[in-house]
């Protein structure tokens, strides 16, 4: 069996960096830390209406006649900077979809070969012969994470994150939006958008599954974690999931 795991951080990222948006990311562990993951990444038209207009005076080179949402390019550059991460493919089947496919050949070595904030979002422990995958997100990562798959710096998408080192409650963070798009969609429907918006994390393990926090199991050898894009963009919380299994 493979292993999928990395890109939690390059999904968060890529929610953060759009708001409105559905995440689905397929996970395969596998003993010995080798492995893959795939992450699909898609826009409501809500947002790819409020960029397509801002982008159009923000940036010179964008066409709205052939929008591109999604750099894909400084995406894959950015990751493809990590020597333990080889991007098999990142491309955009529609603008307002993003998929990519990366591997590694140890989840340990390839955490550790990035930023030092973000490899303390994501380990992997081994104790006896458990082994335990842990993911924690909270506000003072945040920047960590969007630096990743954020390579434009005056991207029009900034302009729906919550204000720089002001952060928001996810009440707060509804009324900006609204605000901000106000012309773009109907009372509530901003609201909507993001409540039913949610980033997806299916997890297959080589072995039966002892312990879950934050997710549900759907089986002896699979979990599913469902995290509200809402939360992950203003982190009221922290984001805390772990799944332990036996192999």
């Amino acid at each position: 069996m493979s292993r999928r795991f990395f890109p939690l951080a390059a999904a968060a990222a890529a929610l953060l960096l759009s708001a409105s948006c559905q995440v689905r990311q397929d996970v395969t562990l596998q003993i010995g830390g080798a492995g893959s993951s795939r992450i699909l990444v898609e826009l409501h038209p809500v947002f790819t209406r409020y960029y397509s207009d801002l982008a159009s005076g923000f940036l010179p080179s964008f066409d709205p006649r052939n929008p591109v949402y999604f750099d894909a390019p400084g995406i894959g550059k950015n990751l493809s900077a990590n020597p333990d991460l080889e991007v098999l493919w990142i491309r955009t089947p529609a603008p307002h979809k993003l998929d990519m496919e990366i591997r590694f050949r140890d989840i340990g070595r390839a955490i550790r070969g990035g930023d030092p904030e973000i490899r303390d979002i994501m380990s992997l422990r081994r104790e006896g012969k458990r082994e335990t995958l842990a993911i924690h997100l909270d506000r003072s990562n945040l920047s960590s994470i969007l630096r990743v798959l954020s390579p434009d710096k005056a991207s029009p998408l900034k302009a729906l994150l919550p204000p720089a080192g002001r952060p928001l409650s996810e009440t707060e963070y509804l009324e900006h939006l609204s605000w901000a798009l106000e012309d773009y969609a109907g009372p509530g429907e901003i609201a909507d958008v993001l409540r039913s918006s949610a980033v997806t994390l299916r997890v297959r393990v080589p072995g039966k599954i002892a312990a879950l926090d934050g997710g549900a199991p759907s089986g002896d050898s699979e979990a599913l974690f469902v995290v509200p894009v809402l939360r992950l963009l203003t982190l009221e919380t922290p984001v805390d999931l772990s799944l332990t299994y036996t192999p």
